[in-house]
């Protein structure tokens, strides 16, 4: 009987566990400093790359995904050098009202059964520092190098911020990137893998990871009086850090963030809950004591020897000294997948590898390079790793001779470059109106009373070390080209088109060591209105509180998203999905003015204007 109380219990507390994980990313109402930049002047850790696959089930802008990215750029910096973390995104309905983000780490697979835990992104590091070989022998290349770590879905019920510039954060919405950093937090691997069962018992869930099986131990009431206790913390770079153990225990936050303090920069981020309008873009020293802690920094010391490791730094980057205009850039020639080793692909991530000069490519693995760098990464602009400011990414390793010992060096450098390769995409559009000051750029007597005037957005992103982005843009029907200058950490930017006519968009990014001339991006909505009035009317009514929509008629098992846009100032904007023609939709966030609504389904757009 009472092993049948106990097991309808663990039932129980899963249900609730489902809805309250602490591997969700959860909003508070509680008021947090406003900015909490990243230091211009700061170390960067090792040669860790993220690769991150976007699940477009749900399409996933180039904004959306430029901003993901960067928060990526910010952890790279951050994590001692593993292999490639490989995550993949996407946007979805996640049921708990109050979670902007679920976590879903990989089950372990790679070194499962052996001391140093179940979780992948973990495992890797531990290859980085034992070379356990045997561990890994029975994997084929493509197991290892692309087996996902980790699932992050993001809410598509939140109104998110996508911009990079964090002073512009509007009030009334989630700063995705601080978001995404705190999903990637959790993904490699700060939370506690547990469930309460019955009186007050915590368990250990299966597969646990590194810093689970730190953290607790196999006794569940000590685990939950730990958790309950007011003061549990944990000590790495000889610091102790409280962690958030309340006297109340709580599902989402108990022993798997950092105790609430709003005063303490080094441990905010991951401190629990995000509220609307604030922007976190500093890692903080903490969480180099959580990898301290779960033993990233240890590393195995050859016999007769040893080896140094000196970490980048902001404030020593090697300075690029000769502009570059590059165009349409080829890709490096990798080794086919299908005729690498897994002994080539180890050999190429190793944190130390042999003597010489090396440079980090985006896939994670380090390009040796004879003499000046210049020479070898001018063909190749696209194909190399960068760090959240743009710099390259550089290895040097050598060893001198101390008596009978030859210690090895490794230091690890960055370096100054040109601009990524531009990538933009087509995001939305509402309906414009006809503005003198926009449209001067042509003769008034090219504009027909049938014109339709749109606003189109248009996303890029790899923006990380661009100033500024120059876009020329060539419309159908006045092929006269027209150039203006954007705001790279916007994100995005609004184009003003003739719906009846395609246009061209060509970006290219400017930064003070030369530009890159991205490929032309061609935008021909020419089509959708007829089609889109012809099958359906879309018509909205709103309170203030709540806009109900309507398409008539109605679309059988519509799958769409919607945007939500202030026609005057684009930060008031929402944006999600809808799985019905009748719906309801909170406006309650946003201020007075003039909106467009618009659904895409199936290609095809439905748009309408509304006023609060």
């Amino acid at each position: 009987m009472k092993r049948t109380v106990l097991l309808l219990g663990c039932l129980l507390s899963m249900g609730l566990y489902a809805q309250t994980s602490p591997n969700g990313v959860y909003s508070t109402t509680e008021t947090r400093p406003a900015v909490l930049e990243k230091p211009a002047s700061r170390e960067i850790m090792g040669g860790t790359v993220i690769r991150v696959n976007f699940d477009e089930t749900n399409a996933i802008s180039a904004t959306q995904k430029g901003a993901f990215e960067y928060a990526c750029r910010i952890w790279e910096e951050n994590i001692p050098t593993t292999f490639p973390i490989n995550i993949t995104v996407k946007f979805g309905t996640l049921q708990n009202p109050q979670c902007l983000a679920y976590v879903e780490p990989t089950a372990g697979v790679l070194f499962k059964g052996t001391q140093y835990g179940f979780d992948n992104v973990y495992a890797k590091r531990a290859a980085q520092i034992d070379e356990l070989g045997l561990q890994y022998a029975n994997f084929t290349v493509e197991q290892f190098r692309d087996m996902p770590d980790a699932t992050i879905t993001f809410s598509t019920r939140q109104p998110f911020d996508y911009t990079i510039n964090n002073k512009a954060v509007p009030t009334n919405k989630y700063d995705f990137v601080t978001v995404a950093l705190q999903a990637i937090g959790k993904a490699v691997g700060f939370f506690t893998n547990t469930a309460v069962v019955g009186g007050n018992q915590l368990i250990i869930l299966s597969p646990s990871n590194k810093y689970t099986v730190e953290i607790l131990n196999g006794s569940e009431s000590q685990n939950y009086q730990k958790a309950v206790s007011g003061k549990a913390s944990f000590s790495g770079k000889g610091k102790s850090w409280a962690l958030y153990s309340p006297a109340t225990f709580d599902h989402r936050f108990a022993l798997n963030y950092f105790a609430s303090d709003p005063n303490n920069s080094e441990t905010l981020l991951m401190q629990p809950g995000i509220p609307k309008g604030t922007a976190i873009r500093y890692i903080g020293t903490a969480m180099q004591s959580f990898f301290d802690f779960c033993g990233w920094n240890k590393r195995n010391i050859a016999v007769g020897g040893g080896v140094d490791f000196d970490f980048a730094s902001t404030a020593n980057v090697v300075a690029y000294q000769k502009p570059v205009t590059t165009v349409n850039t080829p890709q490096i020639k990798q080794v086919p997948e299908t005729e690498e080793t897994l002994e080539d692909y180890i050999n190429d991530c190793k944190e130390q590898g042999g003597v010489g000069n090396y440079v980090l490519l985006k896939n994670g693995r380090w390009r040796f390079y004879d003499g000046n760098l210049r020479s070898i990464v001018e063909e190749n602009n696209d194909d190399y790793a960068r760090t959240s400011d743009g710099y390259l990414r550089t290895k040097h390793i050598y060893q001198t001779a101390v008596g009978n010992f030859r210690p090895k060096h490794v230091e690890y450098g960055l370096y100054d470059y040109i601009p990524q390769n531009p990538k933009s995409s087509f995001n939305s559009y509402t309906i414009g109106t006809y503005n003198i000051q926009r449209a001067s750029r042509r003769p008034y007597n090219t504009f027909s009373a049938e014109d339709e005037y749109i606003d189109t957005e248009i996303g890029f992103q790899q923006i990380e070390g661009c100033k500024k982005i120059l876009v020329e843009q060539t419309d159908a029907d006045y092929p006269v080209p027209y150039t203006y200058f954007v705001e790279p950490e916007q994100g995005y930017f609004i184009a003003y088109m003739n719906k009846r006519y395609a246009s061209t968009f060509k970006l290219t990014y400017i930064n003070d060591n030369g530009q890159t001339i991205g490929q032309p991006l061609t935008i021909d909505l020419s089509g959708t209105q007829k089609s889109a009035v012809a099958e359906s009317k879309l018509s909205v009514s709103q309170n203030g509180v709540a806009l109900h929509y309507k398409l008539s008629p109605q679309i059988e098992n519509l799958n769409g998203q919607y945007t939500i846009c202030n026609m005057n100032n684009t930060m008031h904007r929402k944006q999600g999905e809808v799985q019905s023609s009748n719906g309801v939709i909170s406006i309650i966030d946003l201020p007075k003015g003039i909106y467009t609504f618009s659904i895409i389904c199936n290609g095809k757009t439905y748009s309408t204007k509304w006023m609060k």
